[in-house]
């Protein structure tokens, strides 16, 4: 199978009579409520053409349900959402990529290590997995682990992206011995900066 991306499905929705704005690429437009230009009509998911994923979704209809009915209003925020490839090897990945950090013009360093080198790593027999976390002194932009449990390995990471010490918090965790999370005490000290 082959996904070569996504086309929104806006034509049927009869957005002129409904006074909903689209952008450039068709999707329908959202401020930072996740309102559409009509203030009675919110929207949600694949139709605004974010992150469409499901765990997005349901995170922007909890949002949009608190908007309605409460004064303490709360915003949508579409960066650093963690996703998961249930390939084999399944893929983890959380926050900016090598790529998007250098047309940035940001200075990191790339910490990495493989999962068989993690007590539990080697008593599972794992012969592949790879982790790699982009940071600075401070903050971690970003985090990429393929292999086993990856899924569930880069939830670790998603509370401390963008945290302004969160990189000094990655360090003083402690890990249950022995999980496949002790990786993330596997990586050199020595960091390659780019």
């Amino acid at each position: 199978m082959i996904g070569t991306g996504f086309k929104p499905n806006t034509d049927f929705l009869n957005i002129e009579a409904a006074k909903i704005n689209l952008d450039e690429r068709q999707y329908v437009k959202v401020y930072e409520y996740l309102e559409t230009s009509n203030p009675h009509i919110w929207a949600i998911g694949d139709v605004v053409g974010k992150q469409q994923i499901t765990h997005m979704a349901l995170r922007e209809s909890k949002i949009v349900l608190n908007n309605i009915f409460s004064d303490n209003k709360r915003r949508v925020q579409f960066e650093d959402i963690p996703f998961a490839v249930f390939t084999e090897p399944i893929i983890g990945s959380v926050g900016k990529t090598e790529e998007q950090l250098k047309k940035s013009g940001i200075s990191y360093k790339i910490s990495q290590t493989e999962l068989p080198r993690c007590s539990r790593g080697y008593i599972m027999g794992l012969k592949r997995g790879y982790v790699k976390i982009l940071h600075n002194q401070k903050e971690i932009f970003g985090c990429h682990i393929i292999g086993e449990d990856a899924d569930n390995l880069i939830h670790e990471i998603v509370p401390l992206i963008g945290q302004f010490n969160g990189w000094e918090i990655f360090l003083n965790t402690i890990y249950a011995h022995p999980t496949l999370s002790e990786i993330f005490t596997r990586l050199p000290p020595e960091s390659k900066v780019l």
